[in-house]
């Protein structure tokens, strides 16, 4: 189904305010802190970071970053009652609490997040670079930034939006819906599910059953 949109034009500003774009940790170290029920992992700046979060059972979560050059801080308190398991170069580190969701804004260079193994909600935010996005498999919100990125979504019901740069999205399982009105020719897989794609001068639009102009 092919629709033309009206009022306010949908673009990746509709994900602003589930990602709080936070800006890159200071250089050589990506930051992990919690505040009301949300992990925030804040990547290091000036340094290609390797993120991965995954559910480590038992209301725990593991994270790392193994990019070159990067360590892990923390911020105890907050909502996080647990700590174990750390070492800051190419860091780890297990945590729990009372987590609702995860958060994970990456740097300023080409990095990748890996939310593969997480099953609750989290949202992704690329930043500058040409970014590698992988989304968990709940339902998982992902601004791919500035950059040419590639961003894959889960088995959740997804919200994606490439922003600038030729991004290649492939939304996977579940009902997902993306925003790629950002005048620059994506390529774009919707995957299985009912999905909605909000579009402009893309390359390529496949298996989005309501594309909106």
């Amino acid at each position: 189904m092919f629709l033309r949109k009206s009022g306010v034009a949908l673009s990746a500003a509709l994900l602003t305010s589930t990602i709080a774009a936070s800006g890159a940790s200071a250089a050589g170290t990506t930051q992990v802190s919690c505040s009301n029920g949300v992990v925030s992992v804040t990547a290091a700046a000036g340094t290609t970071n390797a993120i991965s979060v995954v559910d480590a059972g038992a209301g725990k979560y593991t994270i790392q970053d193994i990019g070159n050059g990067a360590t892990l801080g923390y911020s105890a308190g907050g909502c996080l009652s647990g700590i174990s398991n750390y070492t800051a170069n190419k860091g780890t580190i297990t945590v729990s609490g009372t987590i609702a969701r995860v958060n994970v804004s990456s740097g300023d260079l080409t990095d990748v997040v890996n939310l593969d193994g997480l099953a609750g909600k989290a949202a992704i935010y690329g930043g500058n670079g040409d970014d590698l996005l992988y989304a968990g498999n709940g339902n998982t919100t992902i601004n791919g930034g500035a950059g040419n990125d590639d961003i894959e979504g889960g088995a959740g019901d997804d919200l994606i939006a490439g922003d600038i740069g030729v991004d290649t999205i492939s939304a996977e399982g579940g009902n997902d819906t993306i925003f790629a009105s950002d005048g620059y020719a994506d390529t774009i897989d919707g995957g299985s599910g009912t999905d909605n794609a909000n579009v402009d001068i893309e390359l390529s639009v496949v298996n989005v059953e309501t594309v909106t102009f």
